[in-house]
């Protein structure tokens, strides 16, 4: 560019002074046109970049996100990977632990940071605890066990330290408690991290803006859900009106034959597949206003409430047991529908003087000789239960299931089989000295189940009830006005003149969502953010590999591979099969086979299926997996 415009500038001077000397070295050439040529070359230099930098097929990093602006278009910045951690509480995997031997109370603070264990294939990276966890003594036989190393566990929400992809780690590498707590032994993610992206590039950035050019949207569900998804935190997102048979919240309702009837529309619900969880404290006062209400439901401020953290009593120090760390049984009794709780408890064959569960099930015997012989007895009883048991995994109705006639036996026997298809999935104690006692079998190992009621639950807004019956603006369970709730489980456990010191957290960012869209949308639209609803499964599988390879290695890739996979790429509205979980298993290297009597999926607390077919507002998230990889050298044949 510079010589041609040096020598268009020789040219003209030429024309005008033809026995001028404009060459080279020359006084004309080097003081007059030299410069000239240089400052109009760096102009045009300029000119080249702005040109390039103004429009959306060209134009990179700062100069793209100005254009972006001008078409309400930002810029995804890098999100941090989230997922959840295992604490094992200490002595909880030993045969004998008394309660004595259990830590007095466990409390993991908010922001606590844990870290991958690096190695060749796997970076260093630290992540924080997004909740905090307390609980005592007496709550710890009611957490979930890990059947991997039979210690009892905390699992705490947690978020990468560092945004971007590397934060996006496999199971089994989080390993670092980077400072002890008191009453832990160790930590794990027995899943992936996910939701870690770096910041969007020019590419996608420069898509999003054409997408925007090419129409305008305002006030369509491709618009609103344009908008949406560039949000951080957003991971999916749904657009729903009038007409739409998700839509309940403007009157539309499922008639007697299955049939959508519309409502009066107008209304737009945007569901929203994503978090961003705050913690927050509410003091409740027991005044004698509140113990004479018949509904003593507890609202919490922020909505939508994702869970309670602790309840404690200002006055006695009590912690309130929270129903989230029960588990449930569903069935009928007189003829209604109920649901009861339990904690399952691994029973120790070792112990032969005294019973690990004498605090949960009383003796009505103290003759020292007289309990060992019951235990022998009972044990031998157990022993025999492991053959005849079948393993139960949330997948029984309750309702359905037959018990056995002890009536046939000439000498009464210690327990009493319950049938479901004529299957023993459970026993109970009819001996009386056992005081009613029931075991199962879970994980191929026998389980004390105790039956307890727990003090609260958190309710939250339901949306299929308003699948029969819809009035305006009552569906608004997940958003801002929903009326997530604590609900006591027993009576008279609330003293007047105490007061409740509750911690929970909420997802922050349907509020954030709904406070801007509030402030961009027309007066007239009604516009609601709503969390979408969220179903946890479990996914339980048994494999067999060849010995060469380490069947703990082949274990963690197979729940890796599906927990990305269900967690991470199933959308809102998908369908899962368990044939597609068997697939990915059996493309996994060393894997010879599945054993597919052994494969169970099924939504928590619900029979196992073949298939899982969501709502268009529902999405996938693995509550429990357990892969157990089996070497062919420990077949015995």
């Amino acid at each position: 560019m510079f010589e041609e415009i040096s020598q268009s500038l020789r040219n003209g001077v030429n024309d005008r002074l033809p026995s001028a000397d404009t060459k080279p070295g020359t006084w004309t050439s080097d003081v007059i046109i030299m410069p000239v040529a240089d400052e109009l070359g760096a102009t045009y230099a300029d000119m080249k970049i702005m040109e390039i930098n103004q429009s959306v097929l060209t134009a990179s990093g700062q100069d793209l996100d100005r254009i972006a602006g001008n078409y309400f278009t930002m810029r995804k910045t890098a999100t941090k990977a989230t997922g959840s951690v295992r604490f094992y509480i200490t002595n909880t995997n030993k045969q004998d632990v008394t309660t004595e031997d259990l830590p007095a109370s466990i409390y993991i603070p908010l922001n606590f940071r844990v870290a991958t264990s690096e190695t060749s294939v796997v970076p260093y990276a630290e992540f924080i605890t997004t909740e905090s966890a307390f609980i005592t003594r007496n709550q710890i036989l009611s957490l979930l066990t890990d059947y991997t190393n039979n210690y009892k566990y905390i699992e705490v929400p947690i978020e990468a330290v560092e945004a971007g992809q590397n934060s996006n780690v496999s199971a089994g590498t989080i390993l670092i408690a980077t400072s002890p707590i008191d009453g832990i032994d160790s930590v794990a993610n027995v899943s992936a991290t996910q939701g870690g992206e770096d910041m969007e590039n020019d590419i996608s950035l420069r898509f999003r803006i054409m997408l925007s050019v090419l129409g305008a949207s305002i006030c369509t569900k491709n618009g609103y859900l344009k908008y949406v998804v560039q949000q951080d935190y957003v991971e999916d997102a749904l657009v729903v009106g009038g007409g739409d048979q998700i839509m309940f919240r403007d009157g539309g309702y499922l008639n007697v034959a299955g049939e959508y009837v519309f409502g009066r529309g107008g209304m737009v619900d945007i569901w929203i597949r994503g978090r961003q969880l705050m913690e927050s404290t509410y003091q409740h006062q027991i005044t004698t206003e509140y113990l004479l209400r018949e509904d003593k439901d507890i609202t919490l401020y922020n909505q939508p409430v994702y869970s309670i953290t602790s309840i404690t009593s200002n006055t006695s120090g009590y912690v309130y047991e929270n129903a989230d760390r029960y588990e449930v049984e569903y069935g009928v009794k007189d003829n209604v529908e109920q649901e009861t709780y339990f904690r399952d408890i691994l029973w120790d064959f070792s112990i032969t003087d005294t019973f690990p569960d004498v605090d949960l099930y009383p003796l009505d015997i103290q003759d020292p000789t007289e309990i060992e012989m019951l235990k022998k007895q009972l044990d031998n009883e157990l022993k025999e239960a492991l053959n005849y048991l079948e393993n139960v995994n949330y997948n029984i109705n309750w309702s359905l299931v037959t018990y056995e006639d002890i009536t046939q036996y000439e000498t009464p026997p210690m327990f009493q089989k319950v049938y479901f298809n004529g299957v023993p999935y459970k026993i109970i104690a009819v001996d009386k000295r056992l005081n009613g006692r029931t075991f199962v079998k879970r994980d191929d190992r026998i389980f004390l189940r105790y039956y307890d009621t727990p003090d609260y639950i958190l309710l939250k807004n339901d949306y299929s009830g308003q699948k029969y019956e819809s009035l305006i603006n009552e569906d608004l369970g997940g958003s801002v006005f929903a009326n997530n709730r604590i609900h006591w489980l027993k009576d008279n456990i609330l003293q007047e003149g105490d007061s409740l010191n509750i911690n929970y957290t909420y997802n922050a960012l349907i509020y954030l969502l709904q406070q801007d869209m509030n402030s961009i949308k027309i007066l007239t639209a009604d516009i609601l953010m709503r969390e979408a609803y969220e179903i946890p499964i479990q996914i339980l599988m048994t494999c067999y590999c060849t010995e060469s390879v380490d069947s703990t290695v082949v274990s963690g890739t197979i729940t890796t591979k599906i927990s990305n996979y269900v967690n991470n790429l199933l959308r809102m509205g998908d369908v899962l099969e368990e044939s597609t979980l068997v697939a990915f298993a059996r493309d996994t290297f060393g894997i010879t086979q599945v054993d597919l009597d052994k494969v169970s999926l099924s939504i928590i607390n619900h029979s196992e299926v073949a298939k899982i077919q969501l709502e268009a507002n529902e999405y996938f998230r693995i509550k429990n997996i357990e892969i157990k990889v089996i070497s062919d050298s420990e077949i015995i044949i």
